[in-house]
């Protein structure tokens, strides 16, 4: 199989906020196959924490979004919601009576949602792309176990599983899944637009601005940063922290600053929709941070934080401690400095790569060096390529 301008797609997925131009792997697919196939269905349903409450779905024909629907409001407890999804989801699919040669499921309910299709034929490829995974999604045993029941359904009746990483094929083995008798797996990982984002060269940014992009939350570390930008300033006085996005810590965070009293050199933007000039603010800046918080349940040491690619894409040196994947790839690419969760390393990491002048250019020159591997356009003409040719 082919794509040609007859070829149908289905993509679906859930989502934090209701934009068009905000990023994400099922944002990337989409826009990879706009001006290459016939139809694309692209259904998003809210996570119970998103800023919307309706699913939707929107129909592109020809490269161009022809009609959106909207389902009623989404609301009672979490389980219930996501088995509604269930629902709206072949609502959806009736309602459009489309044959779909690929569909990219980017959950494992939105994988249950249409494998009567699949079995009906009215999907020929069925992809389930699992962006996280983790050992202990819910802390309800029962709620867990229906997790995990439906990942090992989506992981054997998919014609291919796509994972971000390989740390979450091994996680699936430890929580026993034989993944023998699962549909093959493909490392499919998280990547950036390289053509609409302009490196500048060292001399040209702020190398003590330092920036963090994504959902704050706890797990994050940004506390860890904020705390140690005290210490940071005696030594490098310029140096400043810029936060965009959003989230339920946000306001310990902002105490904590207030505190501090660091206002004047740490600045919250909150969420920003347009993903470009989420790009422009940081490719003009120094160090893009992610300082995860080590936690044994967290989600981020079986994904690939985009946020990490991102900084990579604008030429950024990194600061991360070791729980992404990713991080042993900085750390062997002197792309940045992998830390333990403390202060103190945080600090030297920051005086490692602002030092002087030449050493900050060593760690961007590899951070650029790195990012060639991330072109996500790259990443999903070889990977949709590979899936269509598979043999069944």
């Amino acid at each position: 199989m082919n794509l040609t301008k007859k070829t149908n797609v289905l993509i679906i997925s859930h989502g934090y906020r209701k934009s068009d131009t905000a990023g994400g792997p099922p944002q990337d697919i989409r826009d990879f196959l706009l001006d290459k196939v016939s139809t694309i269905d692209y259904i998003v349903h809210p996570f119970t924490f998103a800023n919307f409450r309706r699913s939707f779905l929107h129909e592109y024909k020809n490269g161009k979004l022809v009609e959106s629907y909207l389902s009623s409001k989404i609301s009672g407890p979490e389980w219930l919601q996501y088995i509604k999804h269930l629902f709206i989801t072949v609502f959806f699919i009736l309602r459009k009576l489309h044959h779909y040669d690929i569909c990219f499921a980017l959950d494992d309910l939105s994988v249950l949602s249409v494998l009567i299709y699949r079995k009906l034929g009215l999907i020929k490829k069925l992809v389930y792309y699992s962006i996280d995974y983790t050992t202990m999604r819910f802390r309800n045993p029962i709620l867990n176990r229906l997790y995990y029941l439906a990942d090992e359904i989506s992981c054997k009746y998919s014609d291919i599983n796509w994972v971000v990483a390989k740390h979450a094929i091994e996680a699936r083995k430890e929580n026993g899944l034989d993944t023998k008798k699962c549909s093959p797996f493909l490392e499919v990982p998280i990547g950036f637009h390289r053509k609409e984002i302009k490196i500048l060269p060292a001399e040209k940014v702020d190398k003590f601005h330092l920036v963090f992009t994504g959902s704050l939350a706890e797990k994050q570390g940004l506390q860890l940063a904020i705390q140690s930008l005290t210490k940071i300033i005696l030594v490098f006085p310029k140096t400043h922290l810029t936060i965009i996005g959003t989230g339920d810590y946000e306001k310990t965070l902002k105490n904590l600053v207030k505190r501090l009293r660091l206002e004047s050199k740490i600045k919250f933007k909150g969420f920003i929709e347009d993903h470009r000039k989420i790009e422009k603010i940081l490719a003009k800046a120094g160090i893009g941070i992610a300082p995860y918080k080590p936690e044994p349940t967290s989600i981020t040491y079986y994904a690939d934080p985009g946020k990490i690619k991102l900084y990579l894409g604008c030429g950024l040196p990194i600061i991360t401690t070791s729980v992404p994947a990713i991080s042993k790839i900085i750390k062997k690419g002197q792309a940045g400095e992998v830390i333990r969760y403390t202060e103190k390393e945080f600090f030297q990491a920051i005086r490692n790569i602002l030092h002087n002048q030449k050493s900050y250019e060593s760690y961007k020159k590899a951070s650029i060096l790195l990012s060639e591997n991330y072109d996500i356009e790259k990443i999903l003409k070889v990977s949709i390529t590979k899936t269509l040719h598979k043999k069944e």
